[in-house]
């Protein structure tokens, strides 16, 4: 694929087949807006990568995680386990797909 093909699909952060409106306003809300709970590389979307970050962290239930860990633990238990996860689980989005900032509310 070349390198401007590569560039302008990673730029339609909406899923369409052209770059307008919606995909600034969605880069823009990525890189000034709320952190996106899940997107642990910061890439905007929330993915494989980021699925074996959050496992990488895995305390289990009732395990005090380390304390670099603490994005993980949504639901503010002290561990990182199987209901983070789920709550995780509602910001995936795919690869190359902008995931939604709220997606764990």
């Amino acid at each position: 694929m070349p390198q401007n093909d590569l560039a302008c699909q990673w730029a339609r952060l909406d899923g369409s087949s052209d770059i307008d409106h919606a995909d600034i306003t969605l880069l823009l809300r990525c890189l000034t807006g709320p952190a996106i709970p899940a997107d642990y590389d910061g890439d905007c979307d929330v993915d494989q990568a980021d699925y074996q970050i959050f496992e990488a962290r895995a305390s289990g239930p009732g395990y005090v995680f380390a304390g670099e860990c603490d994005n993980r633990d949504f639901d503010a238990d002290g561990d990182v386990d199987q209901s983070d996860f789920a709550i995780s689980q509602r910001c995936y989005s795919g690869e190359g797909q902008a995931a939604k900032p709220h997606c764990a509310d």
